[in-house]
């Protein structure tokens, strides 16, 4: 017959104590205070689980050929290590585990070896990839760990940091290399006041009434070449000149829906750049994307002057400053219908 073993019993807990604690004199009904002397030994907490819904430190994307590659990386508190890697997207892959098992791989690698680690994960790992090649996942690896570089060379926060868009063709530059040699500056007109008479023309006076003005003060300060994108035909045509110009890298500012959905037009230009993400009005979220794409969306974007002044901090002088010449303002400095001739440029 079966034998029902019990399970040991935790020795039985002892009295201690005064007379004071055993209630007044007389008392024989054991209703006095009990103090238990031993416990049982407390069972080991397990290890808080990464919870991979919270926003990482350091994020990224890349755009691969079929599809968006999305990563959140979280260094442990040292910043040395991974704590945690988080890979996902619009993709398809075989075996179903595979970015499952790629976190698992790289929790505990070192920074600067993760790359490393990365490439003989995919070597030793027997897989399919659909849309997307081992390469694109090096490229958005590289990314993220670029955060880090972009956070103590340009004094940006982690959230700062994630307001960078970094298409580089080869995969291999990182962002302040390519600041490094940036020669342009394209600002995208629906960044420009709604009320701007330059809003749809290229140039600006500088006035000092909205953003923009600051990003040409900031790019002629540095001889760059900055120029107002005023529709989606306007932007190929752009980046054709500046290819054909032998333009190393630009600096330029637009959506991240706008990229995401025309990163080709980039990718034909085939000139690496570092993109700000710009926030406020997005024709995306307005349903008016077809009317922006022609220039003429009529809510504004706003730049985010905090991340531009540091990164243009990043940016040398690549040729003699450019003033901007002002006509004389009307009888209402600030108005903003202040009559402004056609800009003119020159170096100083």
């Amino acid at each position: 017959a079966p034998v029902a073993v019990a399970p040991a019993a935790w020795p039985a807990p002892t009295r201690a104590g005064t007379d004071a604690d055993r209630g007044p004199p007389g008392d024989v009904g054991g209703n006095a205070p009990t103090r238990i002397t031993h416990r049982p030994p407390a069972v080991p907490a397990a290890a808080p689980a990464i919870n991979r819904a919270e926003p990482h430190e350091l994020e990224g994307f890349v755009k691969a050929g079929g599809g968006v590659l999305y990563g959140g990386l979280r260094p442990d508190p040292s910043g040395r290590t991974i704590e945690s890697l988080v890979v996902h997207g619009d993709i398809q892959f075989h075996p179903h585990g595979l970015l499952r098992d790629l976190s698992a791989a790289m929790a505990g690698v070192r920074l600067d070896a993760a790359l490393e680690r990365l490439k003989t994960f995919l070597a030793h790992r027997p897989c399919e990839l659909l849309g997307f090649t081992a390469a694109d996942l090096e490229r958005l690896l590289r990314l993220l760990l670029g955060r880090r570089v972009l956070q103590s060379r340009l004094g940006l926060s982690a959230a700062e940091a994630g307001r960078l868009m970094i298409h580089d063709p080869a995969g291999t530059t990182d962002a302040p290399a390519l600041l490094a040699r940036a020669q342009a500056m394209l600002v995208p007109y629906c960044a420009k006041p709604t009320w701007c008479k330059w809003r749809h023309r290229d140039g600006c006076p500088e006035c000092g009434r909205c953003a923009v003005g600051e990003a040409y003060r900031l790019g002629r300060a540095r001889g760059m070449q900055v120029i107002t994108i005023r529709n989606f035909e306007h932007l190929e045509t752009t980046l054709a000149d500046l290819r054909d110009a032998r333009v190393d890298t630009y600096l330029g500012m637009c959506c991240r829906h706008f990229f995401l959905k025309r990163e080709y037009a980039f990718r034909a230009a085939g000139i690496p750049a570092v993109l700000i993400d710009i926030t406020g009005a997005n024709c995306y979220e307005l349903q008016q994307e077809e009317l922006a794409y022609a220039g003429r969306f009529a809510a504004q974007a706003e730049l985010n002057l905090p991340v531009l002044r540091k990164v243009m901090a990043a940016v040398p002088a690549c040729g003699p400053p450019i003033a901007a010449r002002r006509a004389p303002r009307s009888t209402v400095p600030d108005g903003p219908t202040s009559k402004l001739q056609p800009e003119m440029t020159d170096r100083r």
